[in-house]
Parts: C-alpha cells; sequence; structure tokens
C-alpha cells in the first residue's frame, strides 16, 4: 500500500510539539491497510474492547469454588496487540483497567453466590493489574506507557456497580482503593502513567470538579478528556471557551491532559462536502486549543467510519470507509504545520 499523505506523528516531531496522536482499534491485525496507516502515522494504539477485563479473563471459575488467580487469564489478545506494537515502534494506551461495564461472568457469578467480600475483590484488582503489568512488562518491555485505571466512576456510584460495591462506599474510596493498587504494582522499571478517564467533563465544570475531589493527586497522574462531540459543539464558540477553560482547571489542578476518545458526528451541514468541511473545522479547532493546553496525546475513537460505534453515516472519524483521509485529517496536518510550538502549554485562549 503507498501512503501519499504526511504523517500526524512525524510533522508533530519535525515541528518539536510535543504531542502524540493514537487510534482505537480492534481491527488493525485482520485489516493490513489500517495496520499500516497505524505505524505510519500515528504514535500509539488502543484496544478498543480487547484489554478490557471481561475480554482478558474469560475463563469460569466453577460453581462453588473461591477465586483463585489460575487458569483465568487469556493473553492471546494481549500478545497480539504488544508484539504488534513493539515491532512498529508503537507504544499502547491501556483501556481500561476496573469498568463496571466490563465485569466478567464468573465475578459476577461470584457476587450472587456469595462469595465476594472487601478481601476477595482487592486480591481479585490486585491480581488483574500485576499479572498485566508483569506480564507485558518481561515479554514487551515498557511499550504500555498510559492506562485508564478507572472508566466513568461518576456515573456508577451505586450498588449496581460491583467495584463500588465491594471496594468502597463512594467514589472517592473506589477511586483510592484501584488506584492504590495500581501504584504499588507498577514494575519497578516502568513508570506508567495512571489516568482518571471519564465523559462529559469537556464543558461541564461541576462534573470536572466532582471528578478531581474524588482523584488523590499523590495516585492519579492524569485525566482523560473522551471528548465524544458533535461538529455544532466544535465550531460553537462557547462549548470551545468551556472546553479550553476546562482544560486549563485540570492542568492547573496539577493534572497531564488527554484527549482519549474523540471522535466528531457530522450533525450540520446541507451537503456532505459542507459537512466534511464543517468538521474539518471542528477538529481543527479541537487540536488548536488541545496545543495550548498541554495535551500531551489525543486518541481518536476508531480508524474509519464505518467502523465507528457512532455509525457510518455519522462520519466522525479521520479517514472514510475507504482508508482515505478526510478533510479533518488534513485540517489536523495544517494546524501542526503552522503552530507556533513556544505557545504549547502556555495556557492562551482561542476563544
Amino acid at each position: 500500500m503507498s501512503i501519499q499523505f504526511k504523517s500526524l506523528s512525524v510533522l508533530a516531531e519535525e515541528k518539536g510539539i510535543p504531542i502524540k496522536f493514537g487510534i482505537a482499534t480492534d481491527n488493525y491485525k485482520s485489516d493490513t491497510k489500517i495496520g499500516q496507516i497505524l505505524k505510519y502515522a500515528f504514535d500509539y494504539i488502543t484496544p478498543e474492547n480487547k484489554m478490557k477485563m471481561n475480554y482478558l479473563r474469560t475463563n469460569i471459575i466453577p460453581a462453588g469454588s473461591t477465586y483463585s488467580s489460575s487458569n483465568t487469564f487469556n493473553f492471546t489478545d494481549i500478545d497480539n496487540r504488544c508484539k504488534y506494537a513493539k515491532e512498529n515502534l508503537l507504544n499502547i494506551r491501556w483501556h481500561v483497567a476496573v469498568y463496571s461495564a466490563n465485569v466478567p461472568q464468573f465475578l459476577k457469578d461470584m457476587d450472587t453466590t456469595g462469595r465476594l467480600n472487601l478481601n476477595v475483590m482487592s486480591n481479585f484488582i490486585s491480581n488483574h493489574i500485576t499479572t498485566i503489568f508483569n506480564y507485558v512488562n518481561s515479554n514487551y518491555g515498557n511499550v504500555i506507557t498510559c492506562m485508564d485505571v478507572t472508566n466513568e466512576v461518576l456515573d456508577n456510584e451505586n450498588s449496581s456497580n460491583i467495584f463500588y460495591k465491594y471496594l468502597g462506599n463512594s467514589g472517592s474510596q473506589l477511586v483510592n482503593t484501584v488506584f492504590q493498587i495500581a501504584s504499588n504494582n507498577l514494575p519497578s522499571s516502568d513508570k506508567i502513567k495512571l489516568y482518571l478517564n471519564e465523559y462529559n467533563i469537556e464543558d461541564n465544570l461541576t462534573k470536572l470538579d466532582n471528578l478531581i475531589s474524588i482523584g488523590p493527586n499523590s495516585l492519579v497522574d492524569g485525566i482523560g478528556f473522551q471528548t465524544h462531540i458533535s461538529v455544532s459543539k466544535a465550531i460553537n464558540t462557547s462549548f470551545l471557551h468551556n472546553f479550553e477553560r476546562n482544560l486549563n482547571h485540570a492542568k492547573n489542578s496539577g493534572y497531564d491532559i488527554q484527549l482519549t476518545e474523540l471522535d466528531m458526528i457530522c450533525d450540520v451541514g446541507s451537503t456532505l462536502t459542507d459537512k466534511l468541511n464543517k468538521q474539518a473545522q471542528g477538529y481543527s479547532n479541537i487540536l488548536k486549543i488541545a496545543l495550548n493546553q498541554g495535551v500531551n496525546l489525543i486518541n481518536i475513537w476508531g480508524f474509519k467510519d464505518d467502523q465507528s460505534w457512532k455509525g457510518a453515516t455519522n462520519y466522525p472519524l479521520l479517514f472514510d470507509s475507504n482508508y482515505n483521509p478526510k478533510p479533518a485529517y488534513t485540517a489536523l496536518l495544517n494546524v501542526l504545520s503552522n503552530y507556533n510550538v513556544s505557545d504549547y502549554g502556555s495556557g492562551k485562549y482561542y476563544y
């Protein structure tokens, strides 16, 4: 495959801009075109689903048994992703260690049959994180450089959240417990950045403050802004002002910041060309703000439009269904080409 467009990764490096770009996808191996473009144009790969707990812990514990660390890991997906990343000089963003939407079935069964308690759950989480850290570190080195320790914890502070049920009676206690486990079990040769990942904090200052209030600064390295947005928001000056305000607030609160799941549905425009041009402006606006506020990674949630969870006809991503870079991709290149690197992380506002 002959690639005729510029690499985001290479251009940022050439300009001396300390930002990285990533793609969340599980299709890089089955689709070789994606694999080629990914290693050419980006710095990071994020397994969209395949490193979530219920994908890695698939084996069943027999009824009546207590939890055992043996025979409950499936390393196939980890091996596939880490091998690809290492061979192609990419890094991995691990999404996600603890998330109430991805609980292994055997853990649910243990809950309903009364075989879980604080000690068992704490040991389970510790074993889960430690085993993956050690396995990846010993086989692939420091290929994982950052991870979502928790995801969407603010909207899951209830008894239906199995982790909240056993590890804490508040979001703060749950986050403290899980981040302490992750921090205590980092490989000695590595420093993986630990992130709190959350949605709808892009312009909602109250929700962002709630997230910050439950995250211990000594353990949480960064805040992940999911950034599932629309073009109408990304070209709206009020939203953009609030977005840069929130990024600035998180940064000034002592956290690294990443845009972890960026996509942008086309909800305005009279023709497809008009929609894509407006989307290009939206992506351009987001990148300019991210650079000034010191975002260190922009991770796009999907590779091409027909693979997006938002639907192909919403055209949310940087590549069309035929693997071609869209105007949005070109807009990102233009921002990087014209950016004054001395403004990176300055906190200057555009809006």
